[in-house]
């Protein structure tokens, strides 16, 4: 039983988890969480930002989304794929302003729907379109996804899915999500057990989880095979739904040499991510780092004082040592 916030508390955990709301504001990207969820294959990630970035360069004429749209339906996979990327692209601008076209949902979703085929170029124009239904928050979206999530047999496009699902955060995704948690792609698993936490979050502070029969669940991913997973659900349990069940898992999480071994060896491990891991393992390393002051700031734990305390001084990464101050602040409050 956790004592009352006050508003001075409140204030203190919402710097501390600025980040992670900020991404849960706009439904966590497929593109940002191949960080935040650590060592999640770059298959459809590097293709969609390739993309984008190969006809951001040459593109010159300005359009509108009616006609990306138009793009959609009338041309080929290639100039498909440009429209979803430039679609995305202006979607994220939108919420950025909190002006978003609901009158992009109907096109977008019957263009989603209408591509049935698995090849390759369609699987990327998929997932970027699921993206952009994310975007768009409209529940309506749900059932075409969750089609998608169940006939697809690639992970990346299963989390590409589970992503947007998180985004609409329609609870009518819950059944299929708990089923994920047991997939056998450790990719599958944390973006299910990531997406199931946050649906599960309390409508209000100190109220329920809004979904009782996800708590058990993601208990059992503490126990995963997969180190990224049991960080996942320990990280979820605590910020989303106060339950220290993982605590022991953040305790590991805020060990920088335990997570730097964990980092270091998938580089070479099937449905890692090889030179992109190797290049991208500081940041991934803090970040992991970051969830687990996150999770222990929500929880409110003062037993991990002494580690944070030991982390704000000597961690060398400058945003790891800032966490673990403010955290440590937070919890001297209590």
């Amino acid at each position: 039983m956790h004592a009352v916030e006050t508003d001075a508390d409140r204030a203190a955990r919402q710097d501390i988890a600025e980040q992670a709301a900020a991404e849960k504001a706009i439904g966590g990207t497929i593109f940002t969480r191949a960080f935040q969820f650590f060592l999640v294959p770059l298959l459809i990630v590097g293709a969609c930002v390739g993309v984008y970035a190969l006809f951001t360069v040459t593109l010159t004429d300005q359009r509108t989304p009616a006609d990306w749209v138009r793009e959609l339906k009338e041309s080929g996979p290639v100039a498909r794929k440009h429209a979803a990327a430039q679609l995305a692209a202006e979607l994220r601008r939108q919420v950025r302003e909190k002006k978003v076209d609901a009158t992009l949902v109907g096109p977008i979703l019957s263009v989603f729907e209408s591509l049935k085929a698995k090849d390759g170029d369609t699987r990327q124009t998929r997932a970027l379109l699921a993206r952009c239904l994310g975007l768009l928050g409209d529940t309506r979206a749900t059932p075409a996804i969750l089609e998608v999530l169940r006939e697809e047999d690639v992970p990346e496009m299963k989390a590409a899915c589970i992503d947007a699902l998180g985004a609409l955060r329609d609870p009518e995704a819950a059944p299929d999500l708990i089923k994920l948690l047991d997939h056998s792609s450790s990719i599958v698993r944390k973006y299910a057990t990531f997406t199931l936490g946050s649906l599960a979050a309390p409508m209000k502070a100190g109220e329920p989880p809004s979904l009782p029969a996800a708590l058990e669940p993601l208990k059992t991913r503490l126990r995963d095979a997969r180190p990224e997973v049991q960080w996942n659900a320990a990280f979820v349990l605590a910020f989303y739904l106060r339950d220290a069940s993982g605590a022991p898992v953040l305790r590991r999480m805020l060990d920088r040499k335990h997570v730097t071994e964990v980092v270091t060896s998938s580089y070479k491990e099937p449905g890692g991510v090889g030179d992109e891991t190797a290049a991208n393992a500081p940041a991934i390393i803090a970040h992991v780092m970051q969830m687990g002051c996150q999770g222990v700031a929500a929880l409110g734990d003062r037993s991990f004082e002494e580690v944070l305390r030991g982390l704000a001084k000597d961690d060398p990464d400058m945003g790891v040592r800032d966490a673990a101050m403010k955290t440590v602040r937070l919890l001297e409050k209590k």
